[in-house]
């Protein structure tokens, strides 16, 4: 038996569904009755607690043991847990983190229990009609710290080869049940097709669309018993790493190469796909994630930050020099461009960039490659000064 709790929150690939998607077909309206998921998983909250209970007794001899150090070091080594895991056991079982009241703006950590769990699926269930079998994942918690749980539900399809799952996701409690989306939803490397962030002061949850070439993140958190979209949902593919608060975005776009008939905007044909990251931090004041600003510099600036002329190598490769812009977390990417008049008259242009990491010393290595050059450095395409105006 497995169980992970992360600050206080419940983020799991729903047990519910996972108990019961061999007992119910997809659509079968006798899955769809109030009070099922309650019903069907007593037996098993009732076996786990038996379970919970012979286990405790055998081990209580060797926990009476465990040394204070030890004690220190399970503690450390829990703590540095992917906040993002979900548990995929076909079982439910209560969150066993302890009550952490925070000071300051921080909010407090909180326990869920089997029943508050089943309370809000159940609703969903009755609500919405859907099949139990297909109430799949859930990223459920005490998201604006009122005391009470709520949060985001997925009912839909599983995943199929390519990881996409359609459905609906709701956000519900236990007497509240709205539609939030509906679509191709990504089935995520951490078993579920929710993410949690828990920045302190305020959590979010993350869902991403699919779509053919690139994904596109939603990002909600709750103020007063209604699901908000934060100011930067819905404009390309988030990334969550170790910390919730820094995060970076992969903006996908056809900008690497222009063809056009000069004079006639009607001619213009963009191609080349390109992926190129933007990043993000979480803004105290606002309580929502912000974009680093940036800012223009010159192409002197440009070569004090790198050390050598870097406009002028740009420009010795027969390319020019456009936008320089230099953000608040140290990186500089530089956008550099190179017209080419073809046989028929037309016009075409190849952009290209360089980014330079001045904390690092050093230029991005977008490929993994090794990099080292300005050359090796380009993501393709052209870098704006921030993605939301």
């Amino acid at each position: 038996m497995k169980r992970r709790v992360y600050a206080g929150a419940l983020v799991v690939m729903t047990a519910a569904a996972m108990a019961m998607s061999g007992c119910g077909a997809k659509g079968n309206s006798d899955e769809n009755s109030s009070g099922l998921i309650q019903e069907k998983l007593q037996d098993i909250s009732e076996e786990n607690a038996d379970e919970a209970a012979s286990s405790e007794s055998e081990n209580a001899t060797s926990e009476a043991s465990e040394t204070d150090a030890d004690s220190e070091k399970n503690a450390e080594t829990a703590g540095t847990e992917d906040q993002n895991a979900t548990e995929t056991n076909g079982t439910s079982e209560t969150s066993d983190a302890a009550s952490d009241v925070s000071s300051g703006d921080k909010l407090a950590s909180s326990t869920i229990t089997d029943d508050d769990l089943y309370a809000i699926l159940d609703n969903v269930a009755s609500t919405t009609g859907a099949a139990s079998g297909d109430i799949r994942y859930n990223c459920i918690d005490d998201f604006d710290g009122d005391g009470t749980f709520e949060g985001f539900v997925f009912a839909g399809s599983e995943p199929d080869d390519m990881n996409w799952c359609e459905g609906t996701v709701y956000f519900a409690s236990s007497d509240k049940c709205d539609e939030v989306f509906k679509g191709t939803l990504y089935y995520n490397d951490n078993e579920s097709v929710f993410r949690y962030m828990d920045c302190g002061s305020r959590r979010f949850a993350l869902f991403n669309e699919a779509y053919v070439t690139a994904l596109v993140s939603h990002i909600y958190y709750v103020d007063g018993n209604k699901p908000v979209e934060s100011a930067i949902s819905g404009i390309g593919d988030f990334y969550v790493g170790e910390d919730p608060t820094e995060i970076n975005m992969t903006l996908s776009a056809y900008d690497n190469f222009c063809d056009f008939t000069e004079g006639d905007e009607s001619s213009y044909m963009w191609t080349g796909h390109t992926w190129k990251p933007y990043y993000f931090h979480y803004d105290e004041s606002s309580k929502d994630y912000k974009e680093y600003g940036a800012v223009s510099i010159s192409e002197d600036e440009l070569a004090e930050i790198v050390g050598t002329d870097l406009a002028s190598e740009i420009k010795a490769e027969g390319y020019q020099v456009d936008n320089i812009y230099k953000r608040e977390n140290g990186l500089v990417n530089v956008n550099y461009s190179k017209v080419v008049n073809n046989d028929d008259g037309t016009l075409s242009v190849t952009y290209k960039n360089a980014t330079y990491d001045e904390k690092a010393g050093k230029y991005a290595d977008p490929w993994g490659d090794g990099g080292g050059t300005w050359q090796e450095s380009d993501y393709g395409g052209i870098y704006e000064i921030s993605v939301k105006p």
